[in-house]
């Protein structure tokens, strides 16, 4: 016979483990998938207005001209490229001589020859042009191709932080973002291809704000490894959207140096020399 039991409380019933609670969505503008915290080193003007002051090049290369401020910054003899720019008298600044050249970047390298037009390979350049990973990957194989091995090759906005700026095409559907007049494409994409294809490129990343500054130096103007593979890297990389992987995580998986390291003339000259 069974023990009488009194009758229990309300909310004592015995029941399973309740599960636990569902965490509360991230605020928006906090969730680690879709955002990282803003870059705190100097602006990009600044570093490349440091480089060019500090290195001196001889030549120089821009891809991606718009209306010529970074392109304003150089002293020497140099080649503007961008389909559609419209660049101001300061562009020319102190310049011995420059080139523009309004044209897509692929075509420019199958039309022209720098290394001709400046009278020997170039010393340093900016690709700043449209903002897809696979046209980043062949500006900068064709850049370097036209360098020496101690030439410094900068990338601008592949460091983005957060998911929104990193659509493929400018005009359309925005995610999450801070600033949506920031678009970097997934130009991000270069830096894990060069770090696995090209592992023995010298590749110096840097907090400048707002998306980043990677300079490249180490350079090999022989290789073919990244022409020779294009295809099978556009294949694998095309699919990744950095807000699967997380843009927090992206950033913290390389080494970003703070921009202020780079200060001192000093500094810069035990990394770069041209």
């Amino acid at each position: 016979m069974q023990a009488d039991h009194p009758p229990a409380a309300p909310g004592d019933t015995p029941s399973a483990a309740a599960a636990p609670p569902e965490p509360a969505p991230a605020a928006p503008g906090r969730d680690p998938r879709l955002f990282a915290p803003p870059l705190g080193g100097e602006s990009y003007l600044q570093v490349l207005t440091r480089l060019h002051s500090v290195l001196q090049p001889r030549t120089y290369l821009e891809i991606g001209v718009r209306t010529g401020a970074s392109l304003a910054l150089a002293a020497c003899p140099s080649i503007g490229v961008d389909p559609a720019m419209e660049p101001s008298a300061a562009a020319l600044g102190r310049k011995p001589a420059l080139f523009l050249f309004q044209m897509p970047s692929d075509r420019f390298f199958q039309q022209h020859d720098p290394c001709a037009l400046l009278g020997g390979p170039l010393d340093m350049a900016f690709l700043d042009g449209l903002h897809e990973f696979e046209t980043l990957l062949r500006d900068f194989l064709n850049t370097e191709r036209h360098c020496r091995p101690n030439s410094v090759i900068v990338l601008h906005d592949c460091l983005p932080t957060d998911a929104g700026m990193t659509r493929r095409a400018q005009s359309g559907p925005r995610g999450p973002t801070r600033d949506p007049n920031v678009w970097t494409g997934d130009v991000w994409k270069l830096v894990p291809i060069l770090r696995r294809h090209r592992p023995e490129l010298r590749l110096h990343l840097l907090n400048a704000r707002p998306t980043g500054l990677v300079l490249i130096t180490g350079l090999d103007p022989g290789s073919t490894v990244l022409s020779r593979r294009y295809h099978e890297i556009v294949e694998e990389f095309a699919p990744l959207d950095i807000a699967e992987i997380g843009v927090t995580a992206h950033l913290a998986s390389l080494p970003v140096r703070d921009t202020r390291a780079y200060r001192a003339p000093q500094d810069l000259r035990r990394h770069f020399w041209l």
